[in-house]
Order: C-alpha cells, then sequence, then structure tokens
C-alpha cells in the first residue's frame, strides 16, 4: 500500500512508523496538498480489502514539533 500511495502526486512520503503485536500497523503519511487527501485517501485505502482501518486522523503540528525538528537537525517535511 504505501507504494501505491507514494506514486500519487499528493503524496510526499508514506512510512510505517509504529508495527503492533496484534498485527496492525500505524502509518504516517506526508502530503503535498492536503485538499486532494482529504477527497481521496481514505476511498484508496478502503477500496484495498486488505485493510480494516481502525483510526484515520490528520496530525496536527505544533511550533514545538517543528522545533524539536530542527533542533534534531532533521528536515521537518509536512
Amino acid at each position: 500500500m504505501g507504494k501505491h500511495l507514494s506514486a500519487l502526486d499528493w503524496v510526499i512520503q508514506c512510512e510505517i512508523i509504529q508495527k503492533n503485536s496484534d498485527g496492525s500497523i500505524t502509518w504516517r503519511i506526508h502530503l503535498k496538498d492536503s485538499v486532494s487527501a482529504e477527497r481521496q485517501l481514505l476511498q484508496l485505502i478502503q477500496s484495498d480489502h486488505r485493510f480494516v482501518i481502525t483510526e484515520f486522523s490528520k496530525q496536527k503540528t505544533t511550533l514545538e514539533d517543528v522545533f524539536m525538528q530542527i533542533v534534531k537537525g532533521v528536515e521537518y517535511v509536512h
């Protein structure tokens, strides 16, 4: 699924951020265009019947998040 989503022009990057003991996976998807994502992302994931969506949310980035990324020397992508 990650490769499929990464190929979309409004997606910057897909990454698995957590693999849980129950077999569930937490993904983080970085976007170029949140409007397109709001229209299409959930439907695209639901169309692949291998996945059961247990939670779907939009991460809000705080000023502290950005500051910590800068301090750590990691490029911030949103």
